[in-house]
This record gives structure tokens, sequence and C-alpha cells, in this order.
């Protein structure tokens, strides 16, 4: 019923209104098909671009904490290999009151010295095998008193391995990072 009065309608239009109704779908259904492939285009070009660009992103993101994590890991090896650490680190516990303040200086001093410039480390412990901590001094970080990590599951694998040093994440955690692993050369 609807058709018919449609079909009628279109009748009673005179020839320039008939000329300008077709027109103006011959013009709107080819605009809406193309409109519509454009839009489905963009949107496929917006996903591919994002996806790229978030890749990308991803990629240097990963390389900016790897290289990080060296700079982190080779300054463990500068501080751990400089003599006077070294001769501090193999220090026995039971030495006098001053000997003990001079060499926390020494430590703390050489620690502030490599860590200054690199301001997102917030905190530098050095465990030594005969259970003293040297950190980073004018920072809020230090242990708790009653914590003795001498009996520790990571320091006494550390000690068991003879590790010279390993890095250690800010939490707990139940193993030594890299155990496990293939050694790196």
């Amino acid at each position: 019923m609807a058709d018919l009065r449609l079909l009628n309608s279109l009748k009673n239009l005179n020839m320039h209104q008939k000329l300008i109704t077709s027109y103006f779908f011959l013009i709107c259904f080819p605009l809406i098909i193309v409109g519509v492939f454009a839009y489905h285009n963009a949107t496929l070009s917006i996903r591919t671009e994002v996806s790229s660009y978030i890749s990308e992103l991803l990629q240097q993101l990963n390389s900016n904490i790897d290289n990080t994590l060296l700079e982190i890991n080779s300054l463990t090896d500068i501080i751990g290999s400089d003599q006077s650490v070294q001769k501090i680190l193999k220090k026995q516990k039971d030495r006098s009151i001053e000997e003990i303040i001079s060499d926390d200086d020494i430590v703390s001093s050489k620690i502030n010295e490599f860590t200054k410039t690199r301001m997102f480390i917030e905190g530098f412990f050095i465990f030594s095998y005969n259970g003293e901590v040297y950190y980073n001094k004018g920072t809020n970080n230090s242990l708790k008193e009653e914590y003795v990590f001498t009996s520790s599951d990571w320091f006494l694998a550390m000690k068991n391995k003879q590790k010279k040093n390993i890095f250690m994440p800010t939490h707990l955690q139940d193993k030594v990072i890299g155990e496990g692993l293939p050694e790196q050369v």
C-alpha cells in the first residue's frame, strides 16, 4: 500500500521535480558508497598506524629498560671493583668503631659518587659477606635494624655460588635474578 502511494506521488510530480529527485538519488547513492568505503579505509589505516606506532614505542621502551639495567649492572661492577671498596668488604667484622665509621664513609661516598647523576636510582646497597651493609647516604633509604640478610635465601645462594655481585629489585622474591639462566658472555 505504501509502495503504491510512493509511486502515485512520483507520477504526480512535474518533470522538473522528477529530474531533481532522480539527480539527487543518482548523486547521493554513489557518495554514500564512496563515503562508507573511505571511512572503512581510513579506520583501517589509523588502526595500522597506531599499531605500528605502539610496536615501535614498546621496542624503544624495551631498549631503554635494557640499557638502564645494563648501566645499573655496570655500576655494580664499577663500585664492586673499586680497590678501596674491595679492601673494606674483605675486612672482618670485629673492628674498632672509628674504623667502621671511616669504612662506612668511604664506601658511602663511592656509592654517592657513582649514583649522584643517576636520579632514577633511589637506593644502592652493598652487602658484605661478613654481614655489614653499606648504602648511599643522604637518602631515606635504609634497612630495618632487625633485618638479618645473612640468613636470607638470596644471600646464601649468592655466597654459595661465589657471585661477585647481584642485581636485586626493590621487592621481595623467591630466588636470585638470573638463577637457572645461561651465563652471559
